[in-house]
């Protein structure tokens, strides 16, 4: 069987979301520059996440968003727009504060004076914060 293509990566997604395979696939797919072009990627990149998006799938929305984050990196506005929804997502759907501060800190490197970015990644360890002194309080209510 020949190498497999962006969009063969993607259908194979579209099936089955979370497919590691495909979507290391495609990541390598990506990152060897395969036949297609970075644009026509990015194209078919955006339709996929919006339909995974739409269906739902927000994790398998959130791996594609990363993605093309990853192609747009040579355009560091651009780039850092993708990481900063990567981190709403992340962060709001997905309730994942660790993956949504790796993608907020990413965006910060990429446009440093980003307040919306700084303002997200404070709220999260402003709720982290509150959420600990609740366990802390709870436990030691417990156990006294």
């Amino acid at each position: 069987m020949g190498q497999l293509t962006v969009a063969n990566y993607l259908g194979l997604l579209e099936e089955d979301p979370d497919h590691q395979k495909a979507l290391e696939g495609l990541r390598a797919a990506l990152d060897s520059g395969a036949p297609s072009s970075s644009e026509e990627a990015l194209r078919l990149l955006e339709a996929a996440r919006l339909g995974h998006e739409h269906r739902g799938e927000l994790r398998a929305a959130a791996n594609l968003l990363e993605l093309v984050a990853l192609v747009v990196q040579s355009a560091p506005d651009r780039a850092a727009a993708m990481y900063q929804e990567l981190g709403r997502i992340r962060h709001d759907e997905l309730l994942d504060d660790e993956g949504a501060c790796r993608a907020y800190e990413r965006a910060l490197e990429l446009r440093p004076s980003d307040v919306d970015t700084r303002e997200a990644l404070e709220e999260i360890a402003r709720v982290g914060t509150r959420w600990q002194d609740i366990v802390k309080a709870l436990t030691n209510e417990a156990e006294g």
